[in-house]
């Protein structure tokens, strides 16, 4: 068989599908979620495969870390907040396994996270909000006993 047998290019979008998106709302679904371990093996991470589900984009993928176990505290606060807005988002408050977050839409917020030692751009995610609200305002409210807790640990807090 030839290299080249039953190809048209015509029918191959040539555009590099790994260039980050434009940062903004997507709805997404979270299709894929694999616990990994740190390299240093002393944590553990949640790594997201979130689909985009309409637009012009609609099928590229977006892959996101969720931090649960680590030595460092703030990367720790930063996943588990961004698990608790996913779990806002689609509805699921006490997760018992991570089917339990699959294939619920919800909207990812991304920014552009600018390359460097030799690393493209890429996206980040900044945050996840419910379908319904996604102008930027979360419409789930924060629990007052987080709020308190999250001042009162706050890094800039301590200063």
């Amino acid at each position: 068989m030839s290299f080249f047998e039953n190809f048209n290019a015509s029918n191959v979008n040539p555009n590099d599908q790994f260039s980050p998106l434009p940062a903004g709302n997507y709805e997404v679904m979270i299709t894929d979620a694999e616990i990994r371990h740190t390299k240093d093996g002393q944590g553990t991470y949640m790594r997201l495969a979130l689909d985009v589900q309409g637009g012009q984009y609609q099928g590229r993928k977006i892959f996101h870390n969720l931090t649960r176990e680590n030595r460092n505290n703030v990367a720790k606060e930063i996943g588990e907040r961004q698990l608790s807005q996913i779990c806002h988002a689609i509805g699921v408050l006490e997760p018992k396994e991570k089917e339990d977050i699959l294939f619920k839409p919800l909207v990812a917020v991304l920014k552009i996270r600018k390359g460097n030692e030799g690393y493209s751009d890429s996206n980040e995610v900044q945050r996840f909000q419910t379908l319904a609200n996604s102008n930027g305002v979360p419409s789930f409210s924060v629990p007052p006993q987080a709020t308190r807790q999250q001042a009162s640990s706050a890094p800039w807090a301590a200063r």
